[in-house]
């Protein structure tokens, strides 16, 4: 359905805008992936990340407490914190581990795609002594239009499964409660 593509299509979106990095990245000899998060947005950029390093020896670690018989069914044991340092984190939680310095190797790119509802204290010479860039990608640049496009070709193909997640459109500001109380009643 067509409104399920946007939040596939912005999962896909913080792969897709650094693209050519994040590849440099996988080449490496056993790179380690952070995801913090495992909500819907997790789920995608994780199928992404396993998509694009197949073959390869990367190590994904996922940190969250949600969806977990949908993590279970793709392999994947959530864990309750980072314990290792990554040369690629993936941020969507509101909580500043991302950019607190204590995970990150030299030259890891961090990508944070939520919104920090707290305020965000960064330890800046742990960052600037590895060389870490940190980029905020968005629904409004050029990358998103394929973005959409992919998203509706992996939908169509089944290779992203959107079974776990809603399954009709909601009103963002009028029907946040339904949409909650539909996801929890749903039967998997």
């Amino acid at each position: 359905p067509k409104y399920i593509l946007e939040p596939v299509a912005c999962g896909l979106n913080l792969i897709h805008q650094e693209l050519p990095r994040i590849q440099q990245i996988l080449d490496k000899n056993h790179p380690r992936v952070l995801i913090l998060g495992s909500g819907f947005l997790s789920y995608i950029a994780y199928k992404s990340l396993y998509r694009l390093s197949a073959g390869k020896h990367v190590s994904i670690d996922v940190i969250g407490h949600s969806n977990k018989k949908l993590w279970e069914n793709n392999g994947v044991r959530l864990l309750d914190a980072p314990n290792q340092r990554y040369d690629l984190i993936i941020d969507l939680v509101d909580n500043n581990i991302a950019i607190s310095g204590k995970h990150s190797k030299p030259n890891c790119l961090i990508i944070i795609g939520t919104d920090k509802k707290s305020l965000a204290f960064v330890k800046f010479e742990e960052l600037l002594w590895n060389a870490c860039t940190i980029v905020f990608p968005s629904p409004r640049n050029i990358f998103f239009i394929e973005s959409m496009k992919l998203a509706e070709k992996l939908i169509t193909n089944e290779t992203i499964s959107v079974d776990y997640f809603w399954t009709r459109s909601y009103n963002r500001d009028t029907q946040w409660q339904k949409a909650f109380e539909d996801s929890l009643n749903r039967k998997l």
